[in-house]
């Protein structure tokens, strides 16, 4: 999700008019910056599943990405306020599928911080080997720096965001332009040959490598989040953006990812970075330096881009009533929610500390967030289409594309046990203590007063006694024991002084206790009793 739309989506959940600023040019740049990140570390992760087959499967899966992208931009023309997944389930199945739709988009933000963190130093890494080991120490680094940028409010605005996007594109098309010119017939016969293999593996292995396929086109949820920003009428730039991203994408990804797996050998380079490795093969220096740039430039702002997706995530569940009211808070200094981003930056950094930056590792955890968001998605908005009556072709292409996405994440779920312990646990601790805080079971819980003048509701809505007070305030009223100023009666049930008192309940009135020869009441003589339960336990919120 870009930085423009996640201030967005927040603003519109606060009451702010947004009027529509970006076109489709400017909204196809927004979402090529975060879609165009995963060709540089996609290739590296695929040729560590299936070999030099892994153009085959980002080919074949382009084609359902095609239909899935149709529905984003769909999903983006209906939900003006920006959400994604999240406004879409929560219009089909409700609030707490619409919940469960946040804390999978927030699984897939925080490995996309991760993982792009990582990427962007290991380009780095190839002009400057001294880095290389410390990777994963440098990309914590930079996720804390990032954190503390976004902490004093510092921004980057939607044009810088897609003029790095832009200039990358540039920089990969001038790479698949110069990687065409310089290969050999032999390189096109085995790419040629890769492309035929691939139809004839098992089955099995097929649906695992185009299951995996789908990490080239992770950050698609990004165009449904910039539509409060986007120019009316949204369908249509939607509908041109969408085209253009897919154009972009066929353009790059799987020909990138042909030439790095087939011309290279990823086994004696590094395959964390291989579009560097295949620019300084076809292009020498100079290219190699242009494509590192933008690489770790782009790959930074992603991870920006995630951290603060996460934090407005956290903002919106909060609204909801399925995280803390504390995570809105914001600071006097700079305005900015402190504590959600702090949390949004330490949860990348856990996962970096538990799988030691490896690249490989957070893909295959990448995957569950990803492909969980796209299921939920597309299936929800079959949902809202059906419950429109909708049932021609467009429909029809739509559930086809919501089996293909939901046969892709069942594979991830058993072909990557490790990543479904993790995304699983991960998900199922935040929904079930979203659902928790939502029923409030472990919401903190104030003391309640029983004074009108320190509670503001408390003519609406008076709190309730428990029994044991009830017996007390009963014999308050009608003793001659009450203790006067002392007494811990509720105000409406204390028995005043005067020379006479009604009784609410019974209607009648009582004469004040007679003094005694002393002057003193026989009340102010009498022992003090222990102080009674005022409000039930249970009853204290």
């Amino acid at each position: 999700m870009s930085r423009a739309t996640a201030v967005a989506g927040a603003s519109v959940r606060r009451g702010a008019v947004h009027f529509g600023v970006l076109g489709p040019l400017l909204c196809w740049a927004i979402v090529y910056a975060d879609i165009g990140t995963s060709v540089y570390y996609v290739p590296g992760i695929l040729f560590r599943e299936v070999g030099s087959s892994a153009a085959s499967f980002v080919l074949a899966t382009s084609i359902v990405f095609i239909f899935l992208a149709e529905k984003y931009a769909d999903i983006s023309a209906r939900y003006a306020a920006g959400g994604g997944v999240v406004s879409v389930a929560n219009d089909a199945f409700g609030p707490r599928v619409g919940a469960l739709g946040g804390m999978l988009i927030l699984v897939d933000y925080f490995l996309t911080a991760a993982i792009s963190a990582v990427s962007g130093f290991s380009y780095l890494a190839t002009m400057f080997p001294s880095l290389e080991h410390a990777v994963p120490i440098l990309a914590a680094v930079g996720l804390i720096l990032l954190g503390v940028l976004n902490w004093v409010g510092i921004r980057e605005s939607a044009t810088v965001s897609a003029a790095i996007g832009a200039a990358a594109f540039a920089v990969l098309i001038a790479l698949v332009g110069v990687a065409s010119w310089n290969i050999g017939p032999q390189h096109w016969e085995q790419i040629g040959g890769q492309l035929a293999a691939a139809g004839r593996l098992p089955l099995g292995d097929a649906v695992v490598g185009f299951s995996g396929a789908w990490l080239a086109f992770s950050g698609l949820e990004s165009l449904a989040q910039i539509s409060p920003a986007m120019a009316t009428p949204r369908r249509r730039t939607a509908s041109i953006a969408v085209g253009l991203v897919v154009v972009a994408v066929l353009a790059t990804s799987p020909l990138l990812t042909a030439f790095s797996t087939n011309v290279l050998d990823p086994r004696g380079l590094n395959p964390d970075a291989l579009q560097s490795e295949l620019a300084f093969a076809m292009g020498g220096p100079w290219l190699r330096v242009l494509v590192v740039i933008t690489a770790s430039s782009l790959l930074l702002f992603a991870s920006n881009t995630a951290l603060v997706g996460a934090y407005h995530i956290f903002g919106a569940l909060a609204d909801g009533g399925f995280l803390p009211g504390l995570l809105l808070n914001r600071s006097e200094r700079f305005g900015t929610p402190t504590l959600a981003i702090t949390l949004a930056v330490m949860m990348p950094i856990a996962v970096l500390a538990m799988t030691g930056g490896n690249i490989a590792t957070l893909g295959g955890l990448y995957a569950f967030g990803l492909l969980g968001a796209f299921a939920l998605s597309s299936i929800s908005l079959d949902r809202v289409r059906m419950a429109e009556g909708q049932r021609g072709l467009l429909f029809a292409l739509g559930v086809a594309t919501t089996v293909m996405v939901l046969v892709a994440w069942a594979t991830n779920l058993v072909a990557k046990p490790a990543a479904t312990i993790f995304g699983g646990s991960l998900t199922a601790i935040m929904m079930l203590g979203g659902l928790a805080y939502r029923r409030g079971i472990w919401r903190p819980r104030a003391a309640a007063s029983v004074t009108p003048e320190a509670t503001s509701d408390y003519s609406r809505r008076p709190p309730r006694i428990s029994r044991a007070a009830r017996k007390w305030t009963s014999r308050c009223s009608s003793s001659t024991k009450c203790r006067g100023s002392s007494c811990h009666a509720t105000p409406s049930r204390h028995a005043k002084p005067a020379a006479s008192s009604s009784n609410p309940s019974r209607g009648s009135t009582r004469r004040a206790p007679r003094p005694s020869r002393s002057g003193a009441s026989r009340a102010t003589r009498a022992k003090p009793s222990p102080t009674p339960p005022l409000v039930s336990a249970s009853t204290r919120s």
